[in-house]
C-alpha cells in the first residue's frame, strides 16, 4: 500500500520499510507520529514530511491492490460520510463539524473506497460521483437519507443505466420527497410500491425504523422489489466498520492533508483485516510481530545514526 501511494526518492534517508515500521508504531500504539519517531528513534521533521508526500489519488488503487488476495466476489456496498477530527488552522476550509468529511464505500469484509474530503465550495453528489467511479462494477449501493437529493440520484440513476451499478436502495427525505411520501402513507408497511422519479420505473416502501427517539416511519428508495428493507439493514455493517477505524486512527497533529488521508487509508486498510482476520486483536498482534523484528529495528537504527547532525 505504501509503496504504491507514497513516493519516496532512492537517496531518501527512510525508505517505505521504515515508514511502514512507523505507521505500524502510530496505530498500534495510538501515537502521533513525534511520538512514534521519538519511541523509533527516527527525526520526526523528515517523518511527517515523508508522509506530507503522499499521494492522495493513488490511494484509492494501492488500497485494492493490497487486498487483492483477500476480495471475493460481493456486490453489497453500504456508503456513509464519516468525518476525522482535526482543529488544525491550515485545513479549516476543509472541516465540516469539526473534522474532515470523508465519505467511504464498505463492502462487507472484502473491500473498500473512499472520496474526500469534501473541499469548500463542493457539493455532496460530487463527492458521490469520485466514490462512485472507484466501486467495481456490478455493485449495489446502500445509503442512507443524506443521499436521496435530487443531485445524486441523478448520479446514480446515470451510473445505473451505464450498467456501472446493478441497483441501489436509498432512505429517502420525506422533506425533500414530500408527495411520494404522503402517497406512502396510505400504503401498509413493508409492500414495495411502483413509482416513477426522474424518468426512471423505481419502488418506494414504507417501513418502520429503530432510532434513539424510538421507533419511526420512513421510506425508501429502491431499483427494484428485491432490494429491501432487509437490505437496509444491513447497512448498520459501515456504522460497525467506522467505529473499527476510528479507534485504529492514531491523534494527528499533522498539517498536511496528504499526511492525515496517508493515515486514514492505512487505518481503513487494517479494518479490512480486522474483519478478515477475526478482529482488532488479531491486527495488533500482527502490528506489534512488525514492530518486534530485529531486521526493522536495525533498519531504523541504522537510518537514525545516518542522519547527519
Amino acid at each position: 500500500f505504501l509503496t504504491l501511494s507514497l513516493p519516496i526518492a532512492k537517496q531518501a534517508i527512510y525508505k517505505h520499510k521504515e515508514i511502514a515500521v512507523a505507521t505500524a508504531e502510530m496505530l498500534e500504539a495510538h501515537k502521533t507520529p513525534t511520538e512514534a519517531a521519538r519511541t523509533l528513534s527516527m527525526h520526526h521533521t523528515t517523518l511527517t514530511g515523508r508522509l506530507a508526500k503522499a499521494a492522495p489519488e493513488a490511494m484509492p488503487k494501492a488500497l485494492k491492490k493490497a487486498l487483492k488476495p483477500y476480495v471475493r466476489g460481493s456486490r453489497l456496498c453500504a456508503v456513509d460520510f464519516t468525518f476525522l477530527p482535526t482543529h488544525v488552522k491550515s485545513l479549516a476550509g476543509y472541516v465540516r463539524r469539526g473534522g474532515l468529511k470523508m465519505l467511504v464505500a464498505y463492502m462487507p469484509g472484502q473491500l473498500a473506497a473512499a472520496a474526500g474530503p469534501q473541499a469548500p465550495g463542493e457539493a455532496p453528489d460530487e463527492v458521490l460521483e469520485k466514490l462512485l467511479d472507484e466501486l467495481p462494477r456490478g455493485s449495489v449501493l446502500v445509503a442512507d437519507a443524506e443521499f436521496s437529493s435530487a443531485a445524486c440520484l441523478e448520479k446514480m440513476l446515470g451510473k445505473l443505466d451505464k450498467g456501472e451499478l446493478a441497483g441501489f436502495l436509498v432512505r429517502a427525505n420525506k422533506q425533500w420527497h414530500r408527495k411520494l411520501w404522503e402517497r406512502l402513507e396510505r400504503e401498509p408497511y413493508g409492500v414495495p410500491v411502483p413509482v416513477k422519479l426522474m424518468g426512471h420505473d423505481l419502488y418506494a416502501w414504507r417501513v418502520m425504523l429503530k432510532t434513539r427517539e424510538g421507533p419511526r416511519s420512513a421510506m425508501l428508495l429502491s431499483t427494484s422489489p428485491k432490494l429491501g428493507p432487509e437490505l437496509y439493514r444491513r447497512r448498520w455493517n459501515v456504522e460497525v466498520f467506522f467505529r473499527i477505524v476510528k479507534e485504529l486512527m492514531p491523534p494527528c497533529r499533522l498539517r498536511s492533508l496528504e499526511g492525515r488521508l496517508l493515515l486514514f487509508w492505512a487505518a481503513l486498510l487494517l479494518a479490512l483485516l480486522a474483519v478478515l482476520l477475526g478482529g482488532l486483536p488479531a491486527v495488533r498482534r500482527c502490528l506489534r510481530g512488525l514492530l518486534g523484528r530485529s531486521a526493522g529495528a536495525a533498519a531504523l537504527r541504522l537510518a537514525a545514526a545516518a542522519w547527519p547532525a
